[in-house]
């Protein structure tokens, strides 16, 4: 019986480090909070570097795990990608490129999830983009850090982020599909007609065209409007989402509330129980519609 016992503790305490390593591998944000090793970026070292020719790629797609990820302009007329780390890889575990028709793919390497080797490792990814590149941009990570530290003008922009945090700066794009699960996201400036899906976490927009469709699941969205050149439907079902509007703003306005609050700078006037409707500014066209089912909506101006 003693020696059933022994073995059993074993296997939990096998379970219990095998569990650690793996947590502490996928969330590394968290990890580097918790467990003092070293700084995240201490003796990084570049161990990869590769370009690649853009006149045949109408869609450059970016996939990692929880790297961070850099993106930075370029005066090349190719991309170019490296990549740092504070231990020396496998070669497996370096990202990789390869085009198929038009879209450029760029996806992490390998990881390794053995016991304790992942403790402590950390990647960064540095790619530089032609200033001058201006078709599809779509970028999914799992977790770490995002910083696009440039000025895009795209045909289309699509961000993915299940957690984790991404800093942007200005995306000119005429379709933009931005999904949060949770963590947050920063925008300077975003312009073009706006597919925005936040789950969970914080979604700021410091500046936007009002065109397009707004949901909150549970988390907030912060817009800022610069102008309503579209309709805006925003549809709340559990959170917040706080809208700025121009001054000399004018759009026909609808709402209907089925548990929570809407505030509005302007007045309301009544149509059903849960329904109210009005309209802003001298010559209105375009509409915004606000629907919350739970949660709150704040229309304000400056």
């Amino acid at each position: 019986m003693k020696y059933i016992w022994r073995i059993i503790v074993i296997i939990f305490c096998v379970i219990i480090v095998i569990g650690f390593a793996f947590m502490t591998r996928i969330m590394p944000q968290t990890r580097s909070n918790l467990f003092v090793f070293n700084d995240r970026y201490t003796d990084m070292k570049q161990v990869y570097e590769n370009t690649f020719e853009l006149s045949k790629v109408d869609k450059i797609q970016i996939d990692y795990g929880s790297e961070d990820i850099e993106i930075y302009p370029s005066e090349s007329a190719d991309l170019e990608i490296k990549e740092f780390m504070n231990y020396d890889p496998n070669k497996s575990e370096l990202s990789t490129l390869w085009r198929t028709g038009g879209t450029l793919a760029i996806e992490e390497g390998d990881h390794d999830y053995i016991f304790f080797s992942g403790i402590g490792k950390h990647k960064r990814i540095e790619i530089y983009i032609p200033e001058d590149y201006s078709d599809a941009v779509s970028i999914h990570l799992g977790s770490g850090k995002l910083a696009i530290d440039m000025d895009m003008i795209l045909t289309e922009f699509d961000l993915d982020l299940q957690s984790g945090s991404a800093a942007i700066g200005k995306i000119d794009a005429e379709k933009s599909d931005i999904d949060l699960s949770s963590g947050k996201i920063s925008i300077d400036e975003l312009s073009g007609r706006q597919d925005i899906d936040v789950s969970s976490g914080n979604l700021e927009l410091g500046m936007t065209t009002g065109d397009g469709d707004y949901h909150c699941t549970s988390g907030q969205i912060d817009l800022k409007v610069s102008e309503v050149v579209g309709d805006m439907n925003i549809d709340v079902t559990s959170g917040k989402i706080d809208v700025t509007l121009p001054e000399d703003s004018e759009f026909l306005y609808e709402s209907k509330v089925t548990s929570g609050d809407i505030d509005t700078y302007f007045e309301t006037k009544s149509i059903d129980d849960d329904e109210r409707e009005a309209s802003v500014g001298s010559n209105p066209s375009n509409r915004v519609k606000v629907k919350v089912t739970s949660g709150k909506v704040n229309l304000d101006q400056y």
